[in-house]
């Protein structure tokens, strides 16, 4: 097993297409970057949509009797959540929060990456790839 599969941000600028003929294979390849220590992986989709499938995180919707209001967050990322008074529009209005918070955390990368963990970076990662895919953003937080 003389393969490499750890390269150095140089080299994965030299060796991109061959990496990439990798990890469409299912090779997860590592991209290290010595100056920062910081480690990047590249993976297929297939790999992805399968860990997605594995996170157990779901859209939960309360309603405040006294307040006669419906809110919608995620379980895992809280933070991705929103407040109407019309269980009719609950989806729109929780689509426009999820937009919301991805626009937000692009803008305030730094603050973010501190306090979400990998777990929450990993869903909003995957919410700002399909960000224009209403029902992709939806699979992915669970809303059913």
């Amino acid at each position: 097993m003389n393969e490499k599969y750890t390269y150095t941000v140089a080299e994965t600028r030299a060796h991109y297409a061959h990496i990439q003929g990798q990890v469409k294979k299912g090779i997860i390849s590592l991209t290290h970057n010595k100056n920062s220590q910081d480690n990047s992986y590249t993976i297929n989709e297939k790999i992805l949509e399968s860990l997605l499938l594995k996170v157990e995180g779901e859209t939960i919707v309360e309603y405040d009797e006294s307040q006669k209001t419906y809110t919608v967050y995620h379980s895992l990322v809280p933070q991705i959540m929103a407040e109407t008074d019309s269980k009719e529009n609950i989806k729109e209005v929780y689509l426009l929060a999820i937009k919301e918070f991805v626009k937000d955390y692009v803008e305030n990368i730094d603050t973010f990456s501190v306090f979400l963990d990998g777990l929450q970076q990993f869903i909003v990662g995957l919410l700002l790839l399909n960000i224009e895919n209403n029902e992709k953003c939806l699979e992915i937080v669970n809303f059913g």
